[in-house]
């Protein structure tokens, strides 16, 4: 039996175990609290048509903060809709998370089954996502993403970790990806006083334009490309972080000639190329943008290798051989 009670803000969301209560309690705008030592498991994502849903962990004490997981479903499948924890729908939606533990494996996991795509997308316009005090821990590709427009994504205070993406998807991982190209637009990105680490892929996607950026007093580490794309970028300042074994890597045998993941001579930990796209790009929000005429700044950022890592930097390049299985896809 779902329980909740009521304060003048507050709707408190008591844990029963029951997978399925926390999508069933969220039933429009408001606020919405979790019990500090609790795992909340969901059936399906929780969709934000409209106005702003706010969710606190309470202060945990000595406990873990509350948690945030998906559960399988009587067949034993992960149906979350668009693979995903919160999808903004509606135009000037609004999501934030705080206090709290996200976690992205399936409760019932076993070896074969893949975790969620992301924790949550925005779809409309002018939404909003603000991700504070938590820990997000084992996404399948990215932890949140736009496909909507002007949105803005504020995470603050908070750790990233332990992203899940193999082989097949090793550069199709990290924090945030959007900002035009095939994603959708971003107003304001702030990423400040966070550690993200063991993302498979880029930490930050910024295809062509934010209209105010800032990444600042962040350790990025173990992290196998970029923590911005190269090609990427305007109007973003990147200040006061820790490079800690990033671009971690390497260098194959395809990278050059087949996925353009490295340049012939290399480029360091924090350069910036040119873009792929026209110098006036128009977005899908109207806005011009020159991109042979970008507003970046990077300071007061230092990069580090340990001893592992340049020990692996020097040794040859790395390949492996395609194979294709019984339905002829390699």
């Amino acid at each position: 039996i779902l329980t909740i009670s009521f304060s003048q803000d507050t709707t408190h969301v008591s844990w029963t175990g029951t997978p399925g209560e926390l999508e069933a309690a969220i039933t429009g705008p408001g606020v919405y609290s979790l019990d500090a030592g609790r795992v909340y498991l969901t059936l399906d994502h929780i969709p934000v048509e409209y106005g702003a849903i706010h969710i606190v962990g309470v202060d945990p004490g000595d406990e873990h903060p509350a948690t945030i997981q998906p559960a399988l479903n009587w067949e034993a499948l992960l149906v979350h809709t668009n693979n995903e924890l919160f999808t903004l729908i509606g135009d000037d939606a609004e999501l934030v998370l705080k206090g709290l533990i996200l976690n992205g494996t399936p409760s019932d996991y076993e070896s074969n089954m893949s975790n969620l795509h992301a924790f949550a997308s925005a779809r409309g316009a002018r939404n909003k996502i603000v991700v504070d005090d938590c820990v997000v821990d084992g996404v399948g590709h990215l932890a949140f993403f736009t496909m909507g427009t002007q949105t803005d994504f504020h995470f603050t205070n908070s750790v990233a970790k332990a992203f899940t993406n193999g082989p097949n998807g090793m550069f199709y991982g990290g924090l945030f990806w959007g900002g035009g190209s095939w994603m959708g637009t971003i107003d304001t990105l702030v990423v400040q006083n966070n550690t993200i680490s063991g993302v498979i892929g880029e930490a930050l996607v910024i295809y062509e334009h934010v209209d105010y950026g800032l990444v600042d007093h962040n350790t990025f580490a173990n992290i196998n490309m970029g923590v911005v794309w190269y090609r990427g970028q305007n109007n973003l300042t990147v200040k006061n972080n820790l490079f800690y074994n990033t671009k971690s890597y390497g260098q194959s045998t395809y990278d050059i000639n087949n996925w353009g993941v490295w340049q012939p001579g290399g480029h360091g930990q924090m350069s910036i190329m040119p873009s792929y796209e026209d110098p006036y790009e128009m977005e899908q929000d109207g806005q011009f943008v020159d991109m042979d005429n970008r507003n970046i700044k990077y300071h007061n950022n230092v990069w580090y290798h340990d001893h592992y890592m340049i020990d692996y930097m020097q040794t040859g390049p790395w390949s492996w051989t395609d194979e294709e299985d019984e339905y002829g896809q390699t």
